[in-house]
């Protein structure tokens, strides 16, 4: 999944720019999507505790949290960047003639990441609607 998801932002930001760009780019957005994707499970598992247990507050400084995240998610652009640097020409050759090309647009992925950033938040309202029921 990450590895077509690559080479579409690829073949994108191939058509814009050319040399190294394309493949930091893509690789970079790609990282971002990772990341929302664990920072949207990792929020929608403290508001289900939160729901359940009451206050739930992460065992944590917040400032720790935020310097972690930082650094992971630069450790994760380089992983990323590095792995798809060796591999971006076997990629092209495998998903060049693939038959998603045509259903799946790059735009979107755009809304993907748009929508792992916005569900925690949706997922919230709605628990506070249906608790407020019971």
């Amino acid at each position: 999944m990450f590895d077509y998801i690559f080479y579409r932002l690829y073949d994108f930001y191939n058509r814009k720019e050319h040399g190294v760009t394309p493949i930091a780019t893509a690789a970079l957005y790609l990282s971002v999507l990772q990341f929302l994707m664990v920072f949207c499970i990792c929020m929608i598992v403290t508001i289900s505790i939160s729901s359940v247990k009451g206050d739930f507050v992460l065992p944590i400084n917040k400032n720790y949290l935020m310097i972690g995240s930082v650094v992971a998610a630069l450790l994760l652009d380089i992983y990323n960047y590095k792995k798809y640097k060796q591999k971006c020409n076997t990629l092209i050759y495998r998903y060049k003639n693939h038959k998603l090309n045509k259903k799946f647009k790059v735009w979107m992925l755009y809304f993907i990441g748009a929508g792992l950033f916005v569900f925690p938040i949706l997922y919230k309202s709605i628990l506070k609607i249906l608790f407020s029921f019971f």
